[in-house]
């Protein structure tokens, strides 16, 4: 068995052979397309409750606040995508802050309304 400078060499020489970059691994696990897919998820994450409120004409248990706090940070994402020139980013946040901005609209005005 290996012991003292024999092990680290052996742990050492395994890392060097081992060693992956970041853009090797996402290769790898295909994280582009995993993260495309992602992004379509987060696009529309917003249309079961927009979808809801026209159907239902009803406000009740829409929180105002979180989709503001939803919408602030998505459109934060979606401009973050544009800054680093990430186009998925960008896209699937801007899209997806558009359909909450939507979707807090109607809420608000089907509570002007009385519905």
């Amino acid at each position: 068995m290996f012991s003292g400078p024999e092990l680290e060499a052996t742990f050492s020489n395994y890392a060097k052979e081992a060693k992956m970059t970041r853009e090797e691994f996402a290769l790898k696990i295909r994280w582009a397309i995993f993260f495309k897919v992602i992004g379509c998820i987060n696009t529309f994450l917003m249309a079961p409750q927009l979808f809801t409120l026209l159907s239902t004409m009803k406000t009740a248990g829409v929180s105002l606040v979180s989709i503001a706090l939803i919408v602030l940070v998505q459109g934060t994402f979606g401009l973050h995508g544009f800054f680093i020139r990430d186009e998925t980013l960008m896209k699937s946040n801007g899209a997806a802050c558009c359909l909450s901005i939507v979707t807090f609209i109607s809420a608000v005005y089907l509570r002007r309304t009385g519905h």
